[in-house]
C-alpha cells in the first residue's frame, strides 16, 4: 500500500490514553465545549476522565451546570466572587478548593460531608 492509498487518520481513531493526556491540559469548560456530545465514545472518555479542574467566576451559570454535571469527577475547584453559588453537590474526589469571596457568606459551603477527600483549602475574602 502506498502513501496515497492509506486512509487518513481521524482524531476519533486515537487511543483512549491519548485523549486522557489531552484532556488533562484542558479546563472543564473547554473540554465540555470541544468534545462533549461528539459521539458516544467521546462522552464515555470524558465521563472516565479524572483530575478535572473547574473555575466558577463572577456569576458564571455555565460553571454551575458543569459543577453539577461533573461533580463526581472534579478534583480542583475555584469559586471566585460568584454569589450565585449557594450550595455544592457531593464532591467525592475534590482534593483542593479555592474560595475567593467578598464576604463570609459562602464559608458555609466548606463541609466535610460534601468533600470527603479535601486536602487543600484556600479561603480569601
Amino acid at each position: 500500500m502506498t502513501c496515497a492509498q492509506r486512509s487518513p487518520t481521524l482524531v476519533e481513531d486515537l487511543p483512549t490514553e491519548i485523549f486522557f493526556q489531552i484532556f488533562g491540559f484542558l479546563k472543564l469548560q473547554e473540554l465540555n465545549t470541544a468534545f462533549s456530545d461528539l459521539n458516544s465514545r467521546m462522552n464515555l472518555i470524558i465521563r472516565s476522565t479524572n483530575n478535572i479542574s473547574l473555575s466558577i467566576k463572577v456569576n458564571n451559570t455555565n460553571g454551575l451546570e458543569l459543577l453539577h454535571l461533573y461533580s463526581d469527577q472534579i478534583n480542583h475547584l475555584s469559586i471566585i466572587d460568584s454569589a450565585n453559588v449557594t450550595d455544592l453537590p457531593l464532591l467525592p474526589k475534590l482534593r483542593s478548593l479555592a474560595l475567593i469571596c467578598k464576604n463570609y457568606s459562602q464559608w458555609h459551603l466548606v463541609r466535610p460531608e460534601k468533600m470527603p477527600s479535601l486536602k487543600t483549602l484556600c479561603i480569601e475574602s
